[in-house]
C-alpha cells in the first residue's frame, strides 16, 4: 500500500476515483502519510448563501469573531460560533466571502442544524438588507489535509475552487468549497492526492483535541472557551458587542475556565477485532472514583471529552465505561497547540 501511494499521481487517482478506507489511511507509515494529501468530502456539512448589502453588518452582531478580519483573498475563512443570549454555544460556522462579490458569504454550518441556524439567523434579520438561503444545491464543503502534518499544504486551485486555510489550526490544512456534484481532483494542479472517507478526518481531528458540529458541541448548555474558542482564532474581544457577548468575555478576562474539550484514547489491545462502545455523556472518572468530565464522542479508540484539568493533572489515569457496564482505561493528554499558560 506505501508503495503504492508512493507512485500514485493526481491523474491516477482521478480517474480511478481512488478512496482511501478509514483503517488503511491511519496504517500508513508516518512519511507516507505526510507525502499524501488526503481529501474528505465533508457529509455531514452543509452551505448557507448570505448576501445583501447589510450581510456583514449583519452577522457582526449575532457571530463571536469579526466579520471584518475577513478580507476579500479567496484564502481565507473566518472561524466562529454563535451563541444565545446566555452566553451558550448554539452553533458552530465556518464564514467565507463568496469570489469576486463584496455583501455575499458562504456560512459553513452542520446539516443537522440547517433548518434552526437559518430559523436562528432570520430571527434577528429584522429590516437588514440580507438574504438568507441553502446553497445545498450548489457547492459542497471539502477538507484537504494530511495526517500527522504540522503545516499547511500548498494548494494551487483553478480559480474557481473556494480553498482556504483553515483559520484554527495549521495542522488542520485547508477547507475548501466545492461546485455541487463535482471533486476537488478536478481543480488541484499539484502534488499528490487521495479521497478519504469523512472518519480519517474526524480522527485526525480527535487526535487533535478538536470538537467540531452539534454532535460533538452540545447545543444551548456549551460554553464556547471551553471548547477552546480563544485558541482557535474563533472569537475577537476588541470588535464590540454580539449576542452571548457579556459572558464570554467576563470569563476569558477572568482566567476561570477549568474544563476544556481534549483528546481520549481508549487503552486497548492493538490488535482488537471491534472497539468498545462508549456513549456521549459518559462520565469519565479518575483511578481514585472521582468525576473528571464527561465523554463528548468517541469513534473507535479515538474521542474527545471535556475534562476537569485540575483532576486530570492529579490523575494516574482515567476510565470510562462502554455500553455493556465494562471499565475501560483512557487517556488524555494536553494537545501540544496550547500554550504553556494552560
Amino acid at each position: 500500500m506505501a508503495g503504492t501511494l508512493r507512485t500514485l499521481s493526481r491523474a491516477v487517482v482521478k480517474n480511478a476515483s481512488w478512496k482511501l478506507s478509514h483503517k488503511k489511511a491511519f496504517c500508513l507509515a508516518p512519511e507516507e502519510a505526510r507525502k499524501v494529501g488526503m481529501l474528505a468530502k465533508l457529509t455531514d456539512k452543509n452551505i448557507l448563501r448570505i448576501k445583501g448589502r447589510d450581510s456583514a453588518k449583519f452577522m457582526q452582531g449575532i457571530i463571536t469573531n469579526d466579520i471584518y478580519n475577513l478580507s476579500s483573498d479567496a484564502d481565507q475563512s473566518l472561524f466562529t460560533m454563535l451563541l444565545n443570549a446566555q452566553g451558550r454555544v448554539l452553533f458552530d460556522a465556518f464564514i467565507y466571502r463568496v469570489p469576486g462579490q463584496t455583501d455575499e458569504f458562504f456560512l459553513e454550518c452542520d446539516n443537522a442544524s440547517t433548518d434552526d441556524i437559518i430559523k436562528h439567523l432570520r430571527a434577528y434579520k429584522l429590516r437588514a438588507k440580507v438574504d438568507i438561503e441553502d446553497a445545498a444545491k450548489d457547492v459542497e464543503p471539502w477538507v484537504l489535509f494530511r495526517v500527522g502534518d504540522r503545516s499547511d499544504i500548498e494548494t494551487m486551485c483553478q480559480s474557481s475552487l473556494l480553498a482556504a486555510k483553515d483559520p484554527r489550526l495549521g495542522q488542520l490544512c485547508t477547507r475548501m468549497i466545492v461546485p455541487w456534484n463535482q471533486s476537488p481532483l478536478d481543480f488541484l494542479k499539484i502534488g499528490e492526492h487521495v479521497v478519504v472517507e469523512p472518519a480519517v478526518y474526524k480522527e485526525h481531528r480527535y487526535r487533535l483535541g478538536i470538537a467540531e458540529g452539534m454532535s460533538e458541541i452540545t447545543s444551548g448548555n456549551s460554553l464556547p472557551l471551553e471548547y477552546n474558542l480563544a485558541l482557535l482564532n474563533g472569537v475577537s474581544f476588541s470588535k464590540g458587542c454580539y449576542i452571548g457577548q457579556e459572558l464570554t468575555s467576563r470569563t476569558h478576562h477572568t482566567g476561570q475556565i477549568r474544563k476544556r474539550i481534549m483528546p481520549l484514547q481508549l487503552v486497548v489491545e492493538e490488535k482488537i477485532k471491534s472497539f468498545p462502545v462508549v456513549s456521549s455523556g459518559t462520565v469519565i472518572k479518575t483511578d481514585t472514583g472521582k468525576s473528571a468530565g464527561s465523554v463528548s464522542i468517541m469513534s473507535g479508540k479515538y474521542g474527545l471529552g471535556l475534562v476537569r484539568l485540575k483532576e486530570l493533572s492529579e490523575a494516574s489515569f482515567l476510565v470510562v465505561t462502554d455500553v455493556d457496564g465494562k471499565e475501560i482505561q483512557t487517556t488524555s493528554s494536553r494537545p501540544d497547540w496550547w500554550p504553556d499558560n494552560i
